[in-house]
């Protein structure tokens, strides 16, 4: 367990993470799509794997004073507002590769992680190699392992966890080998 006060950024998860506040807490949120984050900080995104870092760390005053402006809003409209501006004023000129890495993982994401990585670095005219370094720098995974976790993802919105489940069949659906290969997936997330 960690305790977290302020503002903090948890990198890409591959594993589950469990978010309980203490006592009354008003809570503000912005997801990332992989690799977003990379645009407002040049960190590498491998170092945030399955990390959860105080922004402050990252940004230094600039996380102390997003929190202290948001706090001075009354609604949740003017909050949101705030907050992109605020974001926006961080963004910085997109790196080179970003925007191959980024439709990639639009290409993962529009087919739940169901294609082959080298059939990806083909499409977009680089070589595997160099797309797995690009990955681990900008969105902190390799892209098979952010395949895996859209494909499982997908699996588990689509499940009914309250009717009959045939296992073989939901693993066949989402392209895996078999069961076995889709339990060991399930097991390892």
């Amino acid at each position: 367990f960690t305790l977290q006060t302020e503002s903090w950024l948890v990198g890409l998860q591959s594993e589950y993470l469990l978010n309980e506040p203490l006592g009354q807490t008003h809570m503000m949120g912005v997801r990332f799509r992989p690799g977003g984050f990379y645009a407002f900080h040049k960190l590498p995104a491998h170092e945030l794997h399955n990390q959860i870092v105080p922004l402050e760390s990252l940004w230094g005053s600039f996380a102390t004073q997003v929190r202290e402006c948001l706090l001075t809003e009354r609604s949740l409209e003017a909050r949101f507002a705030l907050l992109e501006r605020l974001l926006r004023s961080r963004l910085d000129a997109h790196g080179q590769g970003l925007a191959i890495v980024q439709a990639v993982v639009k290409a993962l994401a529009e087919q739940n992680g169901a294609v082959p990585i080298h059939t990806l670095s083909e499409d977009f005219g680089v070589s595997h190699k160099h797309l797995i370094s690009q990955f681990k720098l900008m969105v902190g995974v390799t892209p098979k392992a952010l395949a895996k976790i859209y494909r499982l993802q997908h699996v588990l919105h689509d499940i009914n966890p309250g009717g009959p489940m045939n296992w073989a069949e939901v693993a066949y659906a989402a392209d895996y080998y078999d069961q076995a290969h889709f339990n060991h997936e399930f097991a390892a997330f």
